[in-house]
């Protein structure tokens, strides 16, 4: 069965470029966010829940992807993919905090997302 994933990325190329290559792969996009802040609100609507979270840790707004995962962790218990362009120490910390099922850098490497999509 085709894994549900929310997309978290506040880039419109990037979303529109994971996007594509996910549905291509036969996994079903619920839905695109741009900011954190409409995380809750998303999922709170959401008649069928994701399987998985796919989200930029650094977003437009005043929220992050990590704050997102934070409070998607308490309510619904949602595995989180972080696809972040930092993978300084210090992001990385702050993730590490939260708990996430992988952490992956930009540029995306699509076969390694499908793949940690899939262990979800």
């Amino acid at each position: 069965m085709a894994k549900n994933i929310l997309l978290i990325e506040d880039e419109v190329f990037i979303s529109m470029l994971v996007r594509q290559t996910l549905t291509d792969n036969g996994y079903n996009i619920l839905d695109v966010l741009r900011f954190a802040e409409h995380v809750m609100d998303k999922l709170d609507s959401l008649e069928v829940k994701p399987d998985v979270i796919v989200s930029d840790i650094y977003l437009a707004g005043d929220m992050t992807g990590i704050d997102a995962a934070v409070l998607v962790k308490e309510k619904y218990d949602i595995p989180t993919i972080f696809v972040s362009a930092y993978s300084d120490s210090a992001t990385k910390e702050k993730a590490d905090a939260v708990g996430y099922k992988a952490y992956l850098t930009k540029p995306i490497n699509e076969f390694e997302l499908m793949e940690e999509i899939d262990k979800c």
